[in-house]
């Protein structure tokens, strides 16, 4: 571990400390507060959820980070057993925050297409539209099905000290999403290369949430481009990126493709959006869709037109 490594997760690991050890105290008081506020603002009591979230998250955060420590003083880094048991700290790290943040908020869930998963390998395309689907493919695809997931992640979410230490330890990718140089796309193409009939890999193509203010600001830069015409006809997703997913097909030419769409989780892109109360008591649709290697194209340009067709279904597939 190098020392800028260290310095992160010294500072991750600490705050998490100081805002439960700050927070747990406070908690009877903020919870009377933010009761009030909700009889007053009458949006569902969602602030008082939150609070609890929070204070949960917190708490999953620090167990995450012991639950890894134990791991270093039982098994030896490298080893099989090492890998099983970071793999399933990851699940129930996921499944503990996907359980709460269900619970207080009264979430349930129609999944479609569940049948269409097995077998691996497979690489999932999926949107981004919540800071919370990033949980979904834990919990409806690698629990159920006894998938691993490899993911590509962006690299501010080392900030989390739990997903920080035991991601890295688990075949993930990191990335930069401002960067698109070869070294990373080439990172990509290793992270999918031999994927194993019980494994898979994910990434999200928008490369970020969706938003009316990211589409505009999308849309702009593309005005004059070849993309220009087919982006602006999707109105509830961001137009692919297209060098991450090309490089994944690359790197794993066995693989088969899954398509997740989900629709619900809208609710839960910015902060005045969760504030909003909405979300609470709703139900989230998450669909998915199998496609065959060989239903896709191997030339580079029909493969960005494969991609833009398959996002434009998942814009009409997600459509109110």
């Amino acid at each position: 571990m190098n020392r800028e490594v260290l310095a992160r997760r010294i500072r991750s690991v600490g705050s998490v400390c100081i805002m439960l050890v700050v927070l747990t105290p406070l908690m009877p008081l903020l919870l009377a507060l933010a009761g009030l506020l909700g009889l007053l603002r009458r949006t569902n009591f969602v602030v008082v959820r939150l609070l609890v979230f929070a204070w949960l998250y917190l708490l999953g955060e620090l167990l995450g980070v012991c639950g890894a420590g134990v791991i270093m003083l039982i098994a030896r880094p490298g080893s099989r057993r090492f890998l099983d048991l970071n793999y399933r700290l990851q699940s129930w790290w996921a499944l503990f925050l996907f359980r709460w943040v269900s619970r207080l908020l009264r979430l349930s869930f129609d999944v479609q297409g569940d049948d269409e998963i097995e077998p691996g390998p497979i690489l999932i395309f999926m949107r981004h539209a919540s800071i919370i689907d990033n949980l979904l493919p834990l919990v409806f695809v690698s629990k159920p099905h006894n998938l691993r997931i490899r993911y590509v992640l962006k690299k501010e979410l080392l900030s989390d000290p739990a997903l920080d230490i035991v991601g890295n330890r688990l075949p993930n990718c990191f990335v930069d999403r401002a960067s698109g140089d070869e070294a990373q796309l080439q990172a990509l193409r290793d992270l999918v290369t031999g994927l194993e009939p019980h494994e898979g890999a994910i990434i999200y193509p928008e490369g970020t949430r969706f938003t009316r203010r990211k589409r505009r600001a999308i849309l702009t830069k593309l005005e004059g481009s070849e993309f220009f015409e087919r982006a602006s006809a999707m109105e509830r997703v961001l137009p692919p990126r297209i060098n991450g997913p090309l490089a994944m097909l690359e790197g794993a030419p066995g693989a088969d493709v899954i398509i997740c769409a989900h629709h619900g989780l809208e609710g839960f892109a910015t902060v005045g959006d969760i504030l909003s109360g909405r979300l609470v008591g709703s139900t989230i649709t998450v669909m998915f869709r199998r496609i065959a290697r060989r239903d896709v194209p191997t030339d580079r340009q029909l493969c960005i037109d494969w991609l833009y067709a398959e996002w434009a279904r998942v814009d009409a597939d997600v459509a109110d």
